[in-house]
């Protein structure tokens, strides 16, 4: 090997800093947040393992929250308006239960992004 070696990065113990603070935890919603959308954000707070959010999981979670209510919205709409539409493949569907399963693909993506589904917090974990 030529040139110098590598010097190991400090530790930083050594130099007094005894601990690293945790990011702050997520704990109370937004004070601008409707409260269906509140409700959510508590429910997944509470229920998340001790430390898994922080605060930089605060905009991913807000959309979760806005999602979720917007899927809930389309499922309630999707069942009291059995309006069927012809696509332009010929098929036949309810465009307010498209609208749900957009809002569910989207709330997927955001809970896998968040770690909150079994495998990731499983993952997560180890």
């Amino acid at each position: 090997m030529r040139g110098r070696r590598p010097q190991k990065p400090p530790d930083l113990r050594l130099i007094g800093a005894d601990f690293v603070l945790p990011p702050p935890m997520l704990t109370d919603p937004p004070g601008d947040m409707p409260e269906a959308q509140a409700q959510v954000w508590r429910f997944f707070a509470a229920s998340a393992p001790h430390g898994h959010l922080s605060a930089v999981d605060s905009p991913l979670l807000s959309s979760l929250c806005d999602v979720i209510v917007a899927y809930d919205l389309a499922v309630e709409q999707a069942q009291g308006a059995p309006i069927l539409v012809k696509g332009e493949r010929g098929k036949v569907f309810n465009p307010s239960w498209r609208a749900a399963l957009r809002f569910q693909a989207a709330m997927v993506r955001a809970l896998e992004a968040l770690a909150l589904t079994p495998a990731t917090i499983a993952r997560a974990r180890t």
